[in-house]
């Protein structure tokens, strides 16, 4: 998964279909997610917030960035951490990591009104 943004920006939304190993979507039927976003392991994550189940059956999730999340540019590692209905948590993807480039804007943005 690889997803790319403008410093500043909150669209587009971050839309992930979640699959297991072999490729096949996650059904995520009464089920919660978690997306968290960091430059790399063990640090304190830029996001770490609940995503939105569009599509339980596809596997289909969406987190809605927030104002401030995506200021600082750079290249930033993302997983999301499933919880079912008896707690139990799965990370995906389990292995490696998604990866989101947050982009430097090329001016400053229009001031506000």
């Amino acid at each position: 998964m690889a997803y790319s943004i403008k410093a500043g920006d909150v669209n587009p939304p971050l839309d992930m279909f979640l699959t297991d190993q072999d490729g096949k979507a996650i059904d995520l039927t009464g089920c919660t997610v978690r997306v968290t976003i960091a430059s790399k392991p063990n640090v304190p994550p830029i996001v770490s917030g609940e995503a939105t189940i569009l599509d339980p059956k596809a596997g289909k999730i969406r987190y809605i960035w927030s104002q401030g999340e995506t200021d600082r540019p750079g290249i930033y590692l993302v997983e999301a951490i499933i919880r079912d209905e008896n707690g139990d948590e799965t990370t995906v993807p389990a292995s490696s990591y998604g990866m989101i480039s947050i982009h430097p804007r090329l001016q400053k943005p229009f001031p506000l009104f």
